[in-house]
């Protein structure tokens, strides 16, 4: 069947002209059946494939012959270009003026193979079985005038569509192409969970053909499944699907916007560690502007809308506003918001641009545009932003009423990630503003983390004006004791210059930093603490030693030392004067006062001129954490637990009596130590020695945040070399792993160890 075309003179001896919708209607079929039935009636060496409402564009004929006496192929890549209405000029359509979208090139011009069969019940597709295909694009422009939407509604055509692809889909699982129609179909419908569930399907489509080395480069699916995990916060599986599709080499001609367009913006909401955020965000900027640049262009599936246009401007001004260019993010939002004053996207990212750049008059212009919105959303993200500029603005109060807001709002509607992200730090925020700083997301997760001792959960720049309310706050909560930890190098090391801007910022509030002299040493206790010790001792700003816990060891270390130094006899025989009183007139005060004169004179003694931290390993030091806090009242203490398997081996006991009364010593010496410690809190801190082996990087940064110290190099080097930290390998019979898990097994899972 020839179909009418503008250029109805093709009837040219190679081509035959097949034109599906009015065999359709000839045989009253609804798939490729009909498409396949035209084809068998063509005697030519290829096939031009159009519907009843195409039409080839001017210049396409030539085209066409110019391809078929210079070419052989088997698929001819065709641009078809979506008209705005049915009574568009093909002219206009062409050249983007009445036209919707960007081109698609389709397979339009095809070999006529007796493999070749079209597939589908919907958007038939064709297939040239297992023979190995080559292509070609031809500038042979096709204009489609069904995409009038009111024209379709009119025919139902969504409906019906939607209907055959429901009933067919069954004989499709393993197109990519034909899940996306699939969801693109449901979403129009609004059956959104329905569509999750295609995307989902059909993201098991594209792994089974890239698996079988087929890329699927004409499937909106590769584009869109790794952002759909990303909006569920499951970044490393988005990654990994991003790379599956991406790291397979496929062709740049088949690397559509979509796909470019949704990189990026996966890239943008990732959070970024600081060294690497300028590099990464001028690759989004990039590929948004290559997205936009392409908006005449070509391609082998339906861009989905915006990607070439208003999605992609708004994907380069977000990336301006993470290169801090605010202005210009700005004024490309603004044309955003004035070209679709509905896209409520670009409206919330013009407020965040503008509460980013940080001036009284822009964050007020961000609350001018937010609070319009808040009388009438039950959404939860203009809250958020609204709770953000009251931060920017030090109307904290104010803060924390939107803040409340949007933890109602965010249960019921959720938020965009990064904003989830941003609520999560004002949470953060209002915990340390209340003196009970928390480590999280956010610059005051930055400064919870330090002001907790705990591991840093996020690499956010931390501004001046945040220390200050930190600062402030914790003055007027008589809480300035955990602003000590702003002194230590490990906040100097996450904020350089921190330890010359606190004592100004206090000086601000008339207060100021007096050293009182205590020193702050490092007490681990418990089992086999060598462990520790062999990593540890290598840290350049840490002074190991062994044994110094015990008493007598003390007072004969001490000794030795005083005897060494020649340390004045009147100052020894001061600090132990008590010793030699009558037992009734020894006071606890006077006690302790001599113990802490001489401990504190030989640690220092020890120390020298290096004051690398002092740091002690005794295995049975844990036992006097709670005297030793007392002597030191900012020491920190960690208590090293052993498995108790580890230690029953080391003793070789094989007797069940031996082995369930070391099991319950072992748990004995834990809990006393505990009660013992109960009173230290962020001073104490507990590791097990699985952890220690099996999870070294990760509880190692656990201590080093504890004692308010950086990583370094040689522990790195100790990390390599250190062969006591190989993973343990029972040697406990079957019957005795038995009575452990009998015994404890219930509290070690408690403690970590599997």
């Amino acid at each position: 069947a020839f179909g009418c075309t503008d250029e109805s003179a093709l009837n040219y001896d190679s081509l035959a002209t097949l034109t599906a919708d009015c065999t359709r209607r000839v045989r009253g079929c609804m798939d490729s059946a009909a498409r396949n039935f035209a084809a068998s009636k063509a005697q030519s060496k290829y096939l031009l494939v159009l519907d009843a409402d195409e039409r080839l564009a001017e210049g396409a004929g030539e085209a066409i012959r110019e391809m078929l006496e210079t070419a052989e192929f088997e698929i001819g890549l065709v641009p078809l270009h979506q008209a705005e209405s049915r009574h568009s000029p093909l002219a206009e359509v062409v050249n983007g003026d009445a036209r919707r979208g960007s081109p698609i090139l389709l397979p339009r011009i095809l070999k006529n193979l007796p493999e070749m069969k079209y597939i589908g019940a919907v958007h038939e597709q064709p297939s040239f079985g297992e023979l190995k295909l080559r292509y070609t694009m031809i500038n042979a422009n096709i204009v489609h005038h069904g995409a009038d939407a009111q024209w379709r509604a009119s025919r139902q055509k969504n409906d019906r569509n939607l209907e055959l692809l429901l009933e067919h889909i069954d004989g499709f699982q393993d197109l990519p192409l034909y899940w996306a129609y699939l969801a693109s179909e449901l979403s129009h419908a609004g059956r959104n969970v329905e569509m999750l569930e295609a995307i989902e399907k059909g993201w098991e489509a594209v792994k089974a053909n890239i698996d079988k080395g087929v890329i699927c480069a004409d499937s909106a699916i590769a584009s869109i499944y790794p952002g759909l995990l990303f909006t569920r916060g499951k970044f490393k599986e988005g990654l990994e699907a991003l790379h599956l599709v991406i790291g397979k080499g496929m062709d740049p001609a088949f690397m559509s916007p979509n796909l470019m367009y949704f990189s990026a913006h996966f890239l943008s909401m990732v959070e970024i560690p600081e060294a690497f955020r300028e590099s990464v965000f001028q690759l989004v900027a990039d590929l948004a502007q290559t997205c936009i640049e392409l908006r005449n262009e070509s391609f082998l599936e339906e861009l989905l809308p915006g990607v070439v246009s208003w999605r992609a401007r708004e994907l380069y001004a977000i990336a301006q506003i993470k290169l801090n260019n605010f202005d210009e993010a700005i004024e490309v939002l603004e044309e955003v918001v004035e070209t679709r004053p509905s896209y409520k996207s670009a409206v919330l990212w013009l407020a965040e641009a503008r509460i980013a750049k940080g001036t009284f008059e822009s964050i007020q212009d961000a609350l001018r545009l937010l609070l319009p919105i808040l009388e009438n959303t039950m959404e939860s993200d203009p809250w958020i932003l609204a709770a953000a500029a009251c931060v920017a603005l030090n109307e904290l109060q104010d803060a924390r009423t939107f803040w409340e807001q949007a933890m109602m709002r965010v249960k019921i509607a959720g938020s965009a990630v990064h904003r989830q992200r941003l609520l999560n730090g004002m949470m953060t925020m209002f915990s340390v503003l209340d003196g009970k700083p928390i480590p999280g997301k956010g610059a005051y997760g930055v400064l919870g983390a330090i002001m907790s001792r705990k591991p840093l959960l996020s690499f956010t720049p931390v501004p001046v004006f945040a220390i200050r309310n930190v600062v402030r706050t914790m003055v007027a909560l008589d809480k300035a004791d955990l602003l000590e930890s702003f002194l230590e190098p490990r906040a100097e090391h996450i904020l350089p210059g921190i330890g010359e801007l606190l004592p100004k910022l206090l000086e601000e509030l008339g207060a100021d930093i007096i050293d009182d002299g205590e020193i702050a040493p490092v007490f681990i206790g418990g089992r086999n603490t060598a462990k520790l010790h062999s990593i540890l001792k290598n840290h350049s700003n840490l002074l190991c030693q062994d044994g110094f816990g015990y008493h007598t060891v003390l007072l004969d270390r001490f000794w030795s030392f005083h005897l060494e130094q020649q340390l004045n006899q009147d100052f020894f025989s001061d600090a132990f004067s008590w010793l030699s009183e009558d037992e009734a007139s020894v006071t606890d005060e006077l006690a302790l006062n001599g113990v802490k004169s001489c401990l504190t004179t030989l640690v220092k003694g020890l120390q020298g001129d290096t004051q690398k931290r002092f740091v002690d390993f005794s295995d049975g030091n844990s036992q006097h954490f709670n005297i030793l806090s007392q002597v030191f009242p900012r020491a920190r203490f960690i208590h090293f637990i052993t498995d108790p398997r580890e230690v029953i081996a080391d003793k070789e006991l094989t007797d069940s009596k031996s082995i369930q009364q070391e099991l319950l010593n072992w748990y004995s010496e834990i809990e006393e130590v505990r009660e013992k410690c109960v009173n230290l809190g962020l001073r104490y801190l507990e590791i097990s020695s699985q952890s220690l082996t099996e999870k070294s990087v990760e509880t190692l940064s656990r201590m080093f945040a504890f004692m308010g110290e950086v990583w370094s190099d040689e522990v790195n080097e100790a990390l390599e070399s250190d062969e006591g930290l190989q993973k343990w390998k029972t040697s406990l019979s079957e019957d005795d792993v038995a009575l452990v898990e009998t015994s404890i097994g219930e509290v070690m899972r408690g403690m970590g160890f599997t």
